[in-house]
């Protein structure tokens, strides 16, 4: 026997703008790069992973990530979900975490786009990045989606610096001269000697 469906039920339905595309990208906080290990959106998993996540999200510039992937977006019935898990390259600390917003937050770059930058930040930080297009490169405004600070999961913990040629950006990642970690994370094992060799950054104080 069929069964009608509420008309509230319908009409809630019904006005779920969802999106059929998305562009996404990763960023991270500069002393605070990533490999990150999994990465779900709305349950479904984002199939190029390991990947490392080097970048600059706090040093007061435009937060581009360093690269996006335009695919399909996984219908989320009015929200976005990431579950994500990584492992922080100058710790080798491992966390994960799950953090979701409504879908109308984030911003449309076509009427069937959405614009999605989790950016990685230290001791498990998450944010869930749509900044608006920048006017330029000292005129733009940022809009933090949501965050949350991930959990540890010291089972996933990994030594990336012994396995640096195990895939793409890893060396570079840990070629760059960091300032030192804060207490409640691990000094990075690189000897001031090979930091002198490879800096690319300078040292904030």
């Amino acid at each position: 026997m069929r069964r009608a469906v509420p008309l509230a039920a319908l009409a809630l339905a019904s006005c779920v703008d969802e999106p059929r595309n998305m562009t996404l990208g990763f960023n991270s906080y500069w002393a605070s790069p990533v490999v990150l290990t999994e990465v779900l959106l709305n349950g479904q998993p984002v199939g190029f992973m390991p990947e490392v996540v080097a970048g600059a999200a706090d040093n007061g510039e435009p937060r581009f990530p360093g690269g996006t992937y335009a695919v399909d977006y996984p219908t989320g019935g009015g929200k976005v979900q990431v579950e994500a898990r990584w492992v922080e390259l100058l710790t080798d600390r491992a966390y994960a975490a799950e953090v979701s917003a409504p879908v109308g937050e984030f911003r449309r770059d076509e009427p069937d786009t959405i614009y999605i930058v989790p950016i990685f930040g230290p001791n498990g930080l998450l944010i869930l990045m749509s900044d608006p297009y920048p006017r330029s490169a000292t005129d733009f405004d940022t809009k933090d989606v949501a965050q949350v600070c991930g959990a540890r999961t010291p089972e996933a913990d990994t030594d990336f610096a012994a396995r640096r040629n195990e895939f793409a950006g890893l060396e570079d990642a840990l070629a760059s001269d960091y300032p030192p970690v804060t207490a409640a994370r691990r000094r990075p094992r690189r000897n001031s000697a090979a930091r002198s060799a490879t800096s690319h950054r300078p040292v904030r104080g």
